[in-house]
Order: structure tokens, then sequence, then C-alpha cells
């Protein structure tokens, strides 16, 4: 059974999952440090043990909230603004707002990467907020390709909640072990990935061509809906 974007989810299971909505206590709360401020984007990191570094981008981005998620769940178009991302496609869909992802990665200069995601996606109309988690999964079974290194470590989240009309905040979580052997700073960084990510999201507002195209067929759906209620009268 498809899940209604609508559908409430309970108060307390929101804030359990959330990724510190406000913005001033983000440093003091959980360990994270600031490590950029410009262009409105927010960078922060802190130590996840044994080895690795969990990155959260802070923004406020120039679209609706309901337009963002649609981006979100526009897989096979991921390579038009994720930096890095040469292709995605859906491997398994359980419903709209649940599904398996399959990405591969062309980073400069080194070695190809790909991955398998899952992606749970939480609207909460009522609070005017929404919640998409992803994290790697081997629960579809895909080869690994020649010279391609699948990474296995990965999970975080995009957490939006209305500002305005058509302004959303958005908080963005990532925390992975990118595989294979490189250098773990400048270009090849997760911090570089962070920060480049959280950039390509705030340009989603700007990209016209998306958001012209997503709102005439969220407006689509919108229309289809109200007839399906009218004739069901």
């Amino acid at each position: 059974m498809e899940v209604d974007d609508e559908e409430v989810f309970h108060r307390n299971s929101f804030i359990y999952y959330r990724a510190c909505p406000v913005v001033a206590a983000v440093g003091a709360a959980g360990g994270w440090s600031i490590i950029k401020n410009s262009s409105g984007i927010k960078v922060y990191e802190r130590a996840v043990p044994p080895d690795l570094m969990e990155y959260m981008g802070v923004t406020a981005i120039d679209a609706k909230m309901e337009v963002i998620g649609e981006v979100l769940r526009d897989v096979p178009n991921f390579n038009k603004w994720q930096a890095d991302c040469f292709g995605a496609q859906v491997e398994k869909k359980f419903d709209k707002n649940t599904m398996v992802i399959y990405m591969v990665l062309n980073p400069p200069l080194i070695e190809g990467r790909d991955i398998v995601l899952k992606n749970k996606t939480v609207y909460d109309w009522d609070n005017s907020k929404a919640l998409i988690t992803f994290a790697a999964t081997d629960e579809v079974k895909i080869p690994v390709q020649k010279k391609r290194t699948r990474v296995t470590v990965m999970k975080g989240s995009y957490d939006m909640e209305y500002l305005g009309r058509s302004r959303t905040k958005f908080v963005y979580k990532l925390l992975v072990d990118p595989a294979g052997t490189f250098p773990r700073n400048g270009l090849f960084s997760n911090e570089r990935i962070s920060i480049q990510h959280a950039e390509d999201l705030k340009k989603i507002g700007r990209r016209r061509e998306i958001c012209q195209s997503l709102r005439k067929e969220l407006k689509k759906k919108q229309i289809s809906k109200k007839g399906r209620e009218m004739r069901s009268m």
C-alpha cells in the first residue's frame, strides 16, 4: 500500500530522528564544530569512533519544501545537480516514500565508487517538516563492476522545515567511509564532498528548469487527487 505524503508522523518519533534543528545550538549539542560559514551555508564536523568524521550542512533553500522533496525523489536526474554523480537509478520501490537506489560516482583522479542506498521519506505536514534518511544496504544484490569500489558504510539525512512560501530550512548530515585507498584530505576528503553537496543542494532553488518541471508535476498530482475525491463522492 502506498504511503500518502500527508500521513502524520508521530511527534515523539520525529523528534528522536531530527538532526539538530536550531543552528545556534548545533555546536554545543553533540560535539559539532563549525568548519565553514560562507555563502549562506554552515558546515560542521564531529569525530565518530573509531576513525570516521561526520559532517552536517545547514542552509536555507529558496524553494518550497515539497519541490525539494520531489528533487530528492527524482533519482534518474541526480547527476544533473550532485557533484561526482555519474548516474543513479531506482532498483526497488516499496512505495513512493521508500526505495532502494543504486548510484555510480566518478570522483576526479581516483577509481570510481558505487553504492546501494535505502531511502525513506516522512512528511509531517501538521508541523511543516520533512525528514529523508538514507543508509547503505545489501537488501538488493548488485554485483561490483570492474574498476569500481563499493561503498558499504554510509548513512545520513535531509531534514527540512518550512520557513516561508518558497523558502525551506535544510539540514544535511553525512557519515561515510569512502572505501578504497586515497588521501583523505584536500580534493578527496569527505569534508570537500559534504561542502560541495551542501552547495549543490542550495542551488536547487535556482535551477529554474527543475523547479518549474516539478511544480507542473505536483500540480498534475493535485488535480488528479482532487478528481478521484470528487468521483468518490
